[in-house]
């Protein structure tokens, strides 16, 4: 099969834009001048409308969680130039460059592979303008030229929090995490651990050991991998790196390196004073999450929690959902603190922040059949009504409920009550409120099988009344 070539460069095209390329093509076929409907790209979501309004929900509590911490929504653009994106952290073969049809052209631009970079750039503009210390949040898609695989996507949903200021306080890394956390919670995905570090003490660790600076990067790529490969082969690993280093040496920084526990029963006493400062900022991180009222129990010191982006300097964090550990970190960040300088170099500015995953942890969910898949609508309460001549009461029910705060759904068209039921039960709606007669409502509880023919009222207040009880009943439930 012959290569695909970019116009402008007549050079073959990497392997992952190529494929990117025949799986949208093999998805629309132009016959007759009619399209077919394009089956699923790899890489890519493909919820249905129940999945879809699970999703919807998601965002819009962990947007919630990430407001209680005091973070607003900041959106930012959705190309960045490529030399910005391969500056920092970026690495090429997984970023999609921005390519125009009109010319066969690649432009200088392309998809950002994270939230934090754009950030960034946008703090370096505007940095006389914001007050600090900013806070902000960001939910929205990413891209990376992934090779699709469980909990792998192109294209894909990141829940970001992040604090930037002249100077931050431990406070903010506390708040950062703790705002993560809660959203973590507030999803009822499960139980979890973030497992803590700082790149301090991994620094403490490897002087403590005599690495030399030279060898560093390559022993902390392999440690990184430590929950990936056996011990056996880890160590194998080391060693080619460590040559003329002791066996016994190797073992006892493996040892090091794998420990896992409560931040208080960590090994210190034995590091230099610059690596216990380090783990005296972890010790005041927690104490500050304890104070928020975060539940430490799920976190854990691991010293080979070393990010894989370059710009990393203090606090960093992943964390796992129990029992699916093999699908890899639904949420991580740390400490940035010279990221902005990269693009604006006469000014310092710290940071902190951290993403959830949401497409990934939503995706591993739903492989384990732990997304409810009940609703298709954002609606609390549908309103039908008997005869056309009970429309206009159904029309005053529905803006009643509306002033109460209540997402109200109307059916629009003249059908039989069991039509219109029907319907509300293949939206998933919780309650139905029925206009029967001027002075007959009926009131039914969607989700009690047992229901069967719901409860009358004589009037629009008490009909608006008990479906708000029922809704609220529901919810609690």
């Amino acid at each position: 099969m012959t290569s695909r070539v970019n116009p402008a460069s007549s050079t073959p095209l990497p392997p992952i834009a190529e494929e990117v390329v025949n799986d949208c093509e093999s998805t629309i076929n132009n016959v007759a001048g009619v399209l077919k409907v394009p089956g699923h790209i790899r890489g890519f979501s493909n919820y249905d409308l129940s999945e879809q309004t699970v999703f919807n929900k998601w965002k819009q509590i962990t947007g919630k969680s990430f407001a209680s911490y005091g973070f607003s929504p900041v959106e930012l653009r959705p190309f960045e130039l490529r030399e910005h994106l391969e500056a920092k952290g970026g690495i090429g073969k997984q970023i999609f460059g921005v390519y125009r049809m009109d010319g066969n052209l690649i432009t200088d631009l392309g998809l950002p592979f994270d939230h934090t970079l754009p950030l960034a750039l946008f703090v370096a503009q505007r940095h006389r303008e914001i007050p600090f210390p900013f806070m902000r949040q960001a939910i929205g898609v990413v891209y990376r030229g992934e090779n699709p695989q469980a909990g792998r996507f192109r294209a894909f949903y990141q829940a970001d929090v992040d604090v930037i200021a002249p100077k931050l306080e431990l406070t903010s890394d506390a708040e950062c995490l703790a705002s993560l956390m809660t959203a973590l919670t507030e999803l009822n995905i499960g139980t979890f651990t973030t497992y803590i570090n700082h790149i301090g003490i991994v620094y403490g660790i490897l002087d403590a050991f005599a690495i030399p600076e030279d060898l560093r990067k390559n022993v902390l790529t392999e440690l990184d991998k430590a929950d990936k490969v056996s011990e056996e082969e880890l160590f194998t690993n080391l060693q080619k790196i460590l040559a003329g280093i002791p066996k016994k040496e190797i073992e006892n920084l493996m040892e090091v390196f794998s420990f896992r526990g409560p931040i208080e029963k960590f090994p210190i006493e034995n590091y230099s004073e610059q690596t216990k400062q380090a783990y005296s900022d972890l010790c005041e991180i927690v104490d500050t999450l304890r104070a928020f009222g975060i539940n430490t129990e799920a976190i854990q010191v691991a010293p080979n929690i070393v990010r894989g982006l370059d710009y990393y300097t203090g606090l960093v964090f992943e964390t796992f959902l129990h029992g699916k550990e093999q699908y890899g970190s639904i949420m991580s960040g740390g400490r940035y603190d010279k990221l902005v300088e990269t693009f604006q170099s006469d000014v310092h500015l710290e940071g902190v922040g951290g993403s959830i995953g949401l497409t990934r942890l939503f995706d591993i969910l739903s492989r384990h059949g732990e997304i409810p898949k009940r609703e298709v609508s954002t609606s609390d309460i549908f309103v039908g009504y008997r005869t056309k001549e009970q429309k206009q009461f159904a029309i005053s029910l529905a803006r009643k409920l509306r002033e109460y705060g209540a997402n109200v759904t109307l059916y629009p068209n003249k059908s039989n009550i069991k039509k219109q039921l029907t319907y509300a039960s293949r939206l998933g709606v919780p309650v139905a409120l029925l206009a029967m007669d001027h002075d007959s409502f009926v009131v039914k509880n969607m989700y009690d099988l047992q229901d069967k023919k719901g409860t009358d009222c004589p009037t629009q207040d008490a009909a608006i009344e008990h479906s708000l009880q029922l809704l609220r009943s529901n919810e609690q439930n």
